[in-house]
């Protein structure tokens, strides 16, 4: 059972923040990823496809997309502005 469904007593903090961590390691990684390019292969395909959802839902994870990681933070615009995501 995932931890963010837990009430908020039962949640194991150490678990969380280690997790975080983890998520915030994969966005640096992500965001250097994309230096220099529009999307992920240079151009949108199905990769990006595979990414965005979980980066779209960080927030409900009280994960904050850093403003300073402007590659990643383009990206994510570029994607929200295309009909199909």
């Amino acid at each position: 059972r995932s931890e963010l469904a837990r009430p908020e007593a039962e949640r194991d903090n150490d678990k969380l923040t280690r997790y975080k961590q983890g998520i915030v390691r994969s966005l640096e990684w992500l965001n250097s990823s994309l230096e220099g390019r529009d999307f992920l292969v240079n151009e949108f395909s199905l990769a990006d496809i595979s990414f965005i959802p979980g980066v779209m839902i960080l927030a409900n994870m009280g994960i904050d997309v850093d403003p300073r990681w402007r590659n990643l933070t383009g990206w994510v615009a570029r994607l929200r502005s295309r009909p199909s995501v």
